[in-house]
Formats: structure tokens, sequence, C-alpha cells
């Protein structure tokens, strides 16, 4: 099935430029984990990762794992893979989708644009702010001696073990004795 869909793409891509290709095209675009890399043994057999759908609202995929052909003997355009790419990794899809018979994505291909792409993720940097209030206060002693208590903030910025950026606010007190 996924052979025929293939070969169907490529004859509604003869003649046409990559720019109404990718008009006529619906696309596909995804996060998830690489689980698995296929290579093709047999002479035109596709080589394809096997990947983990893990931010996904708009598309309606047939499972949680799904194949993402990167290469074939077949003619191009073809996108690029990442060669870095191993198992585990955060991975980004842009493709092609093969849908199954009821309509959902059952596979991903690059074939069709170069603009195609199954790359690296980019890890997110996560900034927290954590914001203090400064006080004043004002304590009596048991003389009827007023007391002021004036608190400042200094910001400081921590990188946790994941690589977050943390900003946060150290405090420093200051005591004023009148």
């Amino acid at each position: 099935m996924a052979v025929f869909l293939l070969s169907a793409g490529m004859g509604l891509a003869d003649g046409m430029s990559e720019e109404e290709i990718a008009d006529e095209v619906a696309t596909v675009e995804f996060t998830g984990v690489a689980t698995e890399l296929f290579v093709g043994e047999m002479p035109g057999a596709p080589t394809f990762w096997a990947v983990e759908v893990a931010s996904d609202e708009e598309n309606n995929f047939c499972s949680e794992i799904v194949n993402v052909t990167v290469f074939q003997a077949t003619p191009g355009p073809w996108g690029t893979f990442d060669e870095n790419v191993s198992v585990g990794d955060s991975v980004e899809v842009f493709g092609t989708p093969i849908m199954d018979e009821s309509g959902c994505i059952a596979a991903v291909t690059l074939q069709g644009s170069q603009e195609y792409r199954l790359e690296l993720a980019e890890e997110e940097t996560e900034v927290v702010e954590d914001n203090a209030v400064v006080e004043d206060t004002e304590d009596e002693t048991e003389d009827g001696e007023v007391v002021e208590d004036d608190t400042a903030v200094e910001d400081t910025e921590d990188e946790t073990e994941n690589g977050e950026v943390v900003e946060g606010d150290a405090v420093v007190e200051d005591t004023e004795d009148e």
C-alpha cells in the first residue's frame, strides 16, 4: 500500500515545480522521539526512522509510532535528515503524510520537497523568574525604640543540571536601629 502511495506521489510530482508541489500536497509537522532506524537492505528498499509522536494536536496519526521514510531509490526531490540522530533523540519532522484507508496518518515521507526534514529538535531553554517583594517593616523594642528592617533583593541566575536557566532572587537583609 505504501509503495502504491509513494508511486502515486511521484506521478503527481512529475512536471510540477517544488512550489506547486508544496501548494498541492498536504504536509505534516510534529516532534517525537527517534526509536529505531531501519536501513533498506534490498535495492530500492526505503530507509526510515520509527518515531514516537510526542507533540501533535492537529494531526490524526494511526498509532503513537510513525515510520518516517528518509530515503528510497526513487526520483526526488528528497528532503534532508540529520545523520547524527540516534535512538532516544528528540526530533522534528516535516514531510508528506501517507494516509491509510481510514484516513489516519500511517507514515510520513521526506520525498517531494527539499524543504522536508527530520532533524534533531532544538532544546528549549526554560526560564523561570521568581519575583520577591521588598518589605519595609518597623518593629518596636521593649524600650520603645523603633527598629527598621529593610529587605533588599539581588537578582541571581543559576543553571540546572538539564540546562534550564532559573532566575531567582537572593534576599539580603539590612537592619538599621534607631
